[in-house]
């Protein structure tokens, strides 16, 4: 495979698993309360795997860290972390309040054993594992992904967890590059779906051409698909598509809207495609070092 196919199929697999990332850990949940919790849980639980022992410890669907080794978060954090109003974060985490998943300890938020240990949080925690072990393996056959180099991890039950905490950080780190592009999470949510729905039914030699044009080749489509397929209000879709379009991120005609990059926005998007390399590095070796991907490719 060409080298500049390759590399477009490493990113389009890379927003793809970020979407399907996001859906997944969002069940019914609102979108943005899907983030809001994640970014709590994150900073929660996203120390465990520093050490590594600790982190396999903590790494199944049964095992989760007490309180006491959960590291809060404040209000203002949150907010910050997805540029979003303090009012915004703080009217949606009274809500998480309000549903039990979450508590305000002396020193910030902390999200609560009920909150990550229901039997639907766990069955999310292990679609998601089966999904990253899928998309490990497309990496490594485009060459994006390291081969294992740790012993696979001890006992029969995946480590679900340890996972979850990787694929967040991940998904966040990426969101938090992007966002200031898009003018906003729902922004991101909007153009990645965008761009999903653009290429669909689209292969190689066409993915090349929209590579080049910079994606004005992409397949037309409405604003009704986008917020279809991004489950989220179609008023919503459309004020972020105006937003979008007004940025040159989104032409809009007569046949639907099409994600384009307009020439000002190539150094930026060059610049989210060499993180999207660091991040996708930084990922596969925490699994790694915890026997993960080790585990994938023994029961491939």
């Amino acid at each position: 495979m060409p080298a500049d196919l390759r590399a477009a199929y490493v990113v389009l697999a890379s927003i793809a698993f970020a979407r399907d990332y996001t859906f997944t850990l969002r069940g019914d949940e609102e979108f943005l309360d899907t983030f809001i919790f994640g970014a709590i849980v994150d900073a929660n639980f996203g120390a465990l795997d520093a050490q590594p022992r600790l982190g396999v410890a903590f790494g199944d669907a049964d095992s989760y860290a007490p309180e006491a080794l959960r590291r809060p978060i404040t209000t203002h954090a949150v907010a910050q972390s997805l540029s979003i109003s303090p009012e915004t974060a703080r009217r949606r985490i009274k809500r998480l309040v309000q549903d039990g998943k979450v508590r305000v300890g002396p020193k910030g938020l902390i999200a609560t054993d009920a909150g990550i240990a229901s039997p639907t949080y766990k069955s999310i925690q292990m679609a998601n594992y089966d999904r990253t072990a899928a998309f490990y393996r497309l990496m490594r056959m485009l060459g994006a992904a390291p081969a294992p180099s740790a012993e696979p991890a001890a006992g029969e039950a995946p480590l679900v967890r340890v996972v979850g905490r990787a694929t967040s950080e991940y998904t966040l780190r990426r969101v938090q590059d992007l966002m200031d592009i898009c003018g906003g999470v729902l922004g991101l949510a909007c153009i990645g779906e965008t761009i999903v729905c653009n290429l669909r039914d689209i292969d190689g030699p066409g993915l090349v051409n929209w590579i080049e044009t910079r994606g004005a080749t992409g397949r037309p489509v409405s604003t009704r698909e986008v917020a279809r397929g991004a489950k989220l209000p179609y008023e919503t879709v459309r004020r972020q598509i105006d937003g979008l379009s007004k940025k040159g991120l989104i032409r809009k005609d007569r046949t639907g809207v099409v994600a384009v990059c307009p020439d000002t926005m190539i150094p930026t998007v060059i610049e989210a495609i060499q993180s999207n390399a660091i991040d996708l590095r930084r990922l596969f070796n925490r699994l790694d070092r915890a026997g993960v991907l080790s585990t994938w490719i023994e029961k491939a």
